[in-house]
């Protein structure tokens, strides 16, 4: 199945699996996981599989993220969140943005712990919610139903400890944990803005996994690095208001450039085939 018909699939299932729990759109809230079980086909033999359906998704159905640091009171304060992500280029970003903003909170979703949760009124929807589509394997929906379990536990915690922010602003709004917290503080009619962290291009031909950078962007303001992120989002049917232009958020050091080498032969790297035609360009120079 070739990327477009991948594509499609994902959003159909994602259209039937649309559900709103407390005023969040859980749809949005699974997408990533939606899109991986939909792009990347796995295969089991028994050992693996026995590995699968109990140690590593029957414990799912059965926790949910330590939020205790979250109790923010802050009205004045910009709230900064981190995924789950654990990258080093990534906290780069983060810590660069945040250095700009004065009166700043942080939350590093990687942080926190999980502990046991079991809510057999969760579980129950998640089932109801699963069981609108027939186009996903039993595996799929057993492992899908146990993550909206795990996030519906995430949003009961998340409404009872009900923290406070001038502002909020997600390292990535599209990713499931900070989808949660940015609809959280959209309920509160709290402005929420999200940063880039890589180049990002509205595909059309062969649309990879990466599409979902754009096709869930949940937050009121995406923070683009320039001009090219804001026009391939506008003509993907995004509202330009919501895109602004900041600038790359990291700190860049630039090496002297050295003399040209004395080489017949050198090695070029080329970006992936999306970018064809710009690489062929790149050959002509």
């Amino acid at each position: 199945m070739d990327g477009n018909k991948k594509f499609n699939r994902y959003k159909q299932i994602k259209r039937e699996l649309s559900y709103n729990y407390r005023g969040y759109p859980i749809e949005k809230v699974i997408a990533l996981d939606l899109i991986v079980y939909v792009y990347v086909k796995r295969t089991y033999n028994l050992k693996r599989l026995l590995s699968f359906l109990f140690k590593g998704t029957l414990r799912i159905y059965c926790r949910t993220l330590n939020l205790e640091k979250l109790k923010y009171h802050e009205p004045e304060k910009t709230l900064f969140s981190m995924g789950i992500y654990k990258r080093s280029d990534y906290y780069e970003i983060w810590h660069y943005a945040k250095s700009h903003v004065e009166s700043v909170l942080s939350f590093d979703f990687s942080q926190q712990e999980y502990r046991t949760k079991i809510s057999f009124k969760n579980i129950k929807l998640a089932w109801k919610i699963i069981s609108r589509t027939k186009k996903l394997g039993w595996k799929e929906k057993y492992r899908l139903a146990a993550k909206i379990t795990y996030y519906l536990n995430i949003i009961d915690d998340l409404e009872e400890i009900s923290p406070v922010a001038a502002k909020y602003c997600s390292f990535s709004s599209v990713h499931e944990h900070e989808t949660i917290l940015t609809v959280y503080f959209q309920k509160k009619g709290i402005p929420t803005y999200s940063l880039q962290h890589g180049l990002y291009t509205v595909y059309n031909k062969n649309i990879p996994l990466d599409a979902i950078l754009y096709d869930n962007l949940v937050s009121d303001y995406h923070l683009c690095w320039g001009q090219v992120t804001k026009d391939e989002f506008s003509a993907y049917g995004i509202n330009s208001k919501s895109l602004i232009v900041t600038g790359y958020a990291r700190k860049v050091n630039r090496p002297p450039v050295p003399g040209a080498p004395n080489k017949k032969s050198c090695l070029l790297l080329l970006a992936r085939y999306s970018y064809h035609e710009a690489n062929e360009h790149l050959f002509r120079i």
